[in-house]
């Protein structure tokens, strides 16, 4: 309900703006090689500005974050909704070094020309699609053999069971993401976890 006002409402915009910066301010604490990078949902409505590249870069300036420790997911329905704004988003982003993900994948119309062109290194497959494949994975299969010949990283989300676990282990997936693996944490608890690890 948060989410869904704060986009009505275009707050969503500055509020992408405070929790880049204070995402940033959480990767300092990160000893480097404890985490690839960490990964900032941005909204359509983030795209619809102008000057939304130099924005982020300018947040990522002002932390003093190396860039290749920021990862942005952007959902298929972003992407649909305007694909040549947010692939020159991406592609000048992808110059200083910051990846992306192609989140909730499987839940809507793909565009092939955005899989095969636009600069990701990850694809994260909504948890409907890992659920509905614990009877019949072929499809999910051949789909995520096609993403790592295309050199992507797959990423199953929402993997709350054993039964999903050890399917997405089956289906060869590079990564799982989900509550049996970890519930979502605060920074504290996070820097904690990595300690121990």
């Amino acid at each position: 309900d948060f989410i869904a006002l704060a986009e009505q409402t275009a707050l969503i915009v500055p509020l992408s703006h405070i929790l880049l910066a204070e995402a940033c301010r959480m990767v300092k604490r990160i000893p480097e090689g404890s985490l690839e990078c960490v990964a900032i949902n941005l909204s359509g409505k983030n795209m619809e500005l102008k000057s939304v590249g130099k924005i982020l870069l300018g947040i990522l300036e002002a932390e003093e974050v190396d860039p290749k420790r920021i990862c942005f997911e952007i959902t298929q329905s972003v992407l649909l909704q305007s694909y040549e704004r947010v692939a020159g988003v991406m592609q000048e982003l992808s110059q200083q070094e910051i990846t992306f993900a192609l989140d909730d994948f499987g839940t809507g119309y793909s565009n092939v020309q955005a899989l095969m062109d636009l600069p990701y290194q990850f694809v994260k497959f909504d948890k409907s699609v890992i659920q509905r494949s614990t009877d019949n994975p072929q499809m999910l299969i051949s789909l995520v053999g096609m993403m790592g010949k295309m050199g992507k990283c797959t990423i199953a989300e929402g993997v709350e069971t054993d039964e999903e676990l050890l399917l997405v282990r089956d289906i060869g997936f590079d990564r799982a993401q989900g509550f049996i693996l970890s519930k979502p944490l605060d920074g504290e608890a996070l820097l904690e976890l990595l300690g121990r690890s």
